[in-house]
């Protein structure tokens, strides 16, 4: 079950930032009744979404949300053991006591009316939402280790769906409250179902390897910084261009909090070619010209920010080679490839969330993304910091400038192309 594949194999830390370990004696384990934990967890937690004039009936939700939490931490557990990772427990307690004390304390004041809780509402709304991180990292770790894609679509989903109704409630303000209790009913229930999928498709039969787990002490990319040049360099010099020096992939977080940014940016720019549409009144400035200028220009904004989400979510590594950069997606589809840039004739252009490589000709300015069609976009800010220290090092190697050229500052952004081999 857990031998790696082709894709998947762990080479050395050199090139994947990630260390092999020995596969250790192994027995099959029955996880029927771990998955069966999960399922069941998944079901109360829909049920918990359904609303009631009656505050008993709301009593009972809240107690069905807290023991679907409670379910699913003991299916984690038995997990975390087989898997011999106990993040996947440990991140989903602390994500799930977060998320009770803030279900408690909403509940609290709402349906019960309990005015000294209206100053811990706010608190409680925000620890939920860091508990719900919490509890997708423990989710993704489930999605590694069992390739059971549904706990990564979980993972991605569940901060989106807490935010979700949100933006619909301040973009439709008219909404009645039957549709506003069905849409926020139907985005919750479509979440847990996805959940109870991914518990449902999980293999039944998996093999317990005690030795599997990487130690927090050899995380990927750590090693001696003095010796950093050094080792890129006789990597450069004597690995085959057909190998890969480094495999740089974005870390979990890192990518969902700049998801969540272009997501936001999505529904910040939606209203505009509505507004153009007639479908959200202009008011005072309603006129031909500016409707004109909200159908034509306004959907920019949304195309982008959905690009910039499905580009960011799509990558599944960065392969640095001794003379290109590749690119590999998870699901090509047009626009969506594997891309090589070799670094001969190559251009780059340093953003505020890492750089564009292409090859294109004669880009004298940036202008939109015009370099896609021949290139594509790293966000080095994804990477582990290790990782983007790897990266810039190899990069002023091969380009003869200096390192910090590559590091990417959240405030600096250049508007001009430069040739990545310095003359």
């Amino acid at each position: 079950m857990f031998e790696d594949d082709k894709d998947n194999k762990y080479l050395s830390s050199l090139r994947t930032g990630q260390f092999e370990t020995e596969r250790g004696s192994s027995t099959d384990i029955d996880l029927s009744s771990s998955k069966e934990f999960g399922a069941i967890g998944a079901i109360l937690l829909a049920i918990s979404m359904l609303t009631f004039n009656n505050i008993i009936l709301n009593f009972g939700t809240i107690m069905a949300k807290i023991m679907g939490y409670i379910f699913i931490l003991i299916s984690l557990y038995r997990f975390s053991k087989v898997f011999n990772n106990s993040k996947i427990f440990s991140q989903a307690l602390i994500g799930m006591i977060f998320q009770i004390a803030s279900t408690i304390t909403i509940f609290g004041y709402n349906f019960l009316q309990l005015s000294f809780l209206k100053g811990l509402a706010h608190f409680a709304t925000i620890l939920g939402l860091i508990g719900i991180l919490y509890t997708s990292f423990s989710f993704e770790l489930m999605y590694r280790y069992t390739k059971v894609v549904f706990y990564r679509i979980f993972a991605f989903a569940n901060p989106i769906a807490q935010i979700l109704p949100l933006f619909l409630l301040l973009l439709f303000k008219g909404m009645d409250e039957i549709t506003t209790y069905i849409l926020f009913l139907a985005i919750f229930l479509s979440l847990y179902i996805v959940l109870m999928i991914a518990f449902y498709t999980t293999p039944t039969k998996m093999k317990e390897d005690k030795n599997m787990h990487i130690s927090p002490e050899k995380q990927p990319g750590i090693f001696d910084s003095s010796k950093t040049s050094e080792i890129l360099k006789v990597a450069v010099e004597d690995m085959d261009t057909n190998e890969p020096v480094m495999v740089l992939r974005y870390t979990f977080f890192r990518t969902l909090s700049l998801v969540l940014f272009y997501l936001l940016c999505f529904f910040l720019f939606l209203p505009v070619p509505l507004m153009g549409l007639g479908i959200i009144p202009l008011g005072s400035v309603d006129n031909l010209f500016n409707r004109f200028l909200c159908v034509t220009l306004g959907p920019l904004g949304t195309i982008i920010s959905l690009w910039k989400i499905i580009d960011l979510t799509n990558t599944k590594q960065i392969e640095v080679y001794r003379d290109r950069i590749t690119k590999r997606v998870k699901i090509p589809f047009p626009m969506q490839r594997d891309k090589s840039v070799y670094y001969k004739g190559a251009k780059y252009q340093i953003g505020n969330m890492g750089m564009l490589i292409t090859e294109a000709k004669n880009i004298p300015f940036s202008i939109g993304y015009l370099g896609y069609s021949k290139g594509f976009y790293i966000y080095t800010t994804r990477f582990k910091g290790k990782d983007n220290v790897r990266f810039a090092k190899f990069l002023a190697q091969v380009s003869g400038r200096n390192e910090g050229e590559f590091l990417i500052l959240p405030t600096f952004s250049s508007t001009f192309f430069h040739k990545l081999i310095k003359e």
